[in-house]
């Protein structure tokens, strides 16, 4: 018979270990500290680095302050504001 064909071939291999870096940084760089910050965000520290366990208290203060809501607000403000507007500027520059 002939030859038995193998499920991936050199070429994709090798294509696997170039792009290994690549997502090795995004895990490190992105993924990693993302996860962290939620975890940590149901703690609350204290002096020398004691964290207590707070559950939702910290999410409950935040959206019960009116500066989130303020900043909340004029943060989608200017988005509504801003983007149309520099869409509008790009879609003119790109017919000139």
């Amino acid at each position: 018979m002939g030859k038995k064909k193998r499920k991936y071939d050199k070429g994709a291999s090798v294509g696997f270990l170039m792009a290994l870096p690549t997502v090795l940084g995004l895990i490190l760089l992105n993924i990693y500290p993302l996860c962290r910050t939620v975890y940590m965000s149901f703690f609350k520290s204290g002096a020398f680095g004691k964290w207590t366990f707070v559950g939702l208290d910290n999410y409950v203060t935040m959206f019960q302050s009116a500066g989130f809501w303020t900043v909340t607000k004029n943060t989608l403000l200017f988005m509504l504001l801003t983007v149309p507007v520099a869409k509008g500027i790009l879609s003119f520059c790109n017919f000139l």
